[in-house]
Parts: structure tokens; sequence; C-alpha cells
């Protein structure tokens, strides 16, 4: 199964840019399971350090260098865009930084077009993910599997990404014993396969769903940021 959310509404100028397509996830070998697992782990014992250096108020590179040590450089970025915006979204809500708790295991790897669409999570094809695993070198293979109206769209984020000629996020979240991919493309892109639709009323809500929060922002018509809320 899968499903899409708009996300990454960044200020009252800027539109809804992406669309994530969720799908599910699966290590073709039990030797890939306990890699992703010790992977995923580490991703969030290392986001979560790194909430509590943003908190004693470390500046950026001095985070940055530890979580790349932890890490490496791709997923240490990663790790502490991540870490970034829990402390945002806690203080946006009045909650204590010191009582951060990231529970659900998580992985998130940014886009990048250079190296064939992500640094770290690459969609081979429709049905076929690699992760890089960081401590060798090497990549955990996974199946994919996307809703079927979903798998052109999928597949012509494949091609593109492999002639870099585009990017897309990616976050891998562990949830009640299954495991989820979930792929932020351009909502350019989206629309060449699916309408747009129609909308009757004035406003327009956009749900942002990530392991640790929801983050919900309304516009109006012209675009203009209404409201914005995070839990």
């Amino acid at each position: 199964m899968s499903r899409y959310q708009t996300s990454e509404v960044v200020d009252a100028s800027t539109l809804v840019s992406y669309v994530t397509i969720i799908g599910r996830l699966a290590p073709l070998t039990p030797d890939d399971f306990m890699k992703l697992s010790r992977l995923a782990h580490d991703f969030r014992r290392s986001v979560l350090y790194a909430t509590r250096m943003i908190g004693k108020g470390m500046e950026a590179n001095e985070v940055l260098k530890v979580l790349r040590k932890m890490l490496n450089k791709a997923y240490g970025d990663s790790a502490y865009k991540v870490a970034k915006a829990i402390m945002e979204g806690c203080k946006f809500n009045g909650g204590n930084p010191r009582h951060v708790k990231v529970k659900r295991l998580f992985i998130v790897s940014e886009g990048e077009a250079s190296r064939f669409g992500n640094r770290n999570v690459r969609l081979e094809s429709t049905g076929m993910v690699k992760v890089r695993y960081l401590y060798d070198g090497s990549w955990i293979l996974c199946s994919a599997r996307f809703g079927e109206k979903y798998l052109p769209l999928i597949q012509e984020v494949v091609k593109l990404a492999k002639e870099k000629k585009l990017s897309y996020g990616t976050r891998i979240v562990f949830k009640n014993g299954k495991i989820y991919l979930h792929v932020s493309i351009p909502i350019a892109l989206y629309f060449h396969h699916f309408s747009r639709g129609e909308a009757n009323g004035d406003l327009i809500a956009g749900f942002d769903l990530n392991a640790d929060r929801i983050n919900m922002v309304i516009v109006d018509r012209y675009g203009r940021v209404r409201d914005i809320k995070t839990e």
C-alpha cells in the first residue's frame, strides 16, 4: 500500500513543493535486516545526541563534526537537520528541550542529483532499494513495494535519478513490526502523473507526517500561509 502527503511549506511566499510516496520495505536476507536495524538504532541515537548538543547551544559546525564521526558525513548531515527540526518544533510548542525523546527507529537521507538521486538510499527500480551501510561501505539490499498506481511515477523517478537529473529525499521508518520507505519527490513531477483535482473551499491544508511529529500548514488560494501547527 502507498499513500502520498504534501510537505515542505517553507514560508508565506513558498507553496508546497514536495509530495511523499510511501511504500513497504523488506531487507532481502536476515543479515540485511540486522544491518538495517543497527543503522536505524545508531541514526536515532545520533539524532537524540544532537538534540542535546543543540540544546546546550553548540555551534552547527561543532555538532556536525561530532555526528560525522558517529555516522559518516552524509548520514551525519541528515541527522543534524532532523535534530534541528525537532528542537525547533519543541521550542515552537513550548516544550523542554532536555526532555526530547525519539522513540521510533528511523533513517533519513538527503537527496542529491549528482549522486544518482540520493546520498545513501537509492531506488534501483520500482521494486528494489539499496541502503548504504556506513560501517564497511557496502549496500543493504531491500525489496520495495509501492501501490500499483504509483509505479509509473516511481519508474520515472528512477530513470531521472540515474541520469542525475533528479534528487529525492528518503526516510525509512520502523513501525509496528513493519518497515516503510518514504520517498519525497518534486510536486511538479507528481502532477505529470496525477491531476491536481479540484478544491471548492478558500483554504488548503497540507500535512507532513514524521516519525516524531506532525506538521500542518494552511494556505489560502493566493499561497499565503494562514496558520501553522506542529504536534
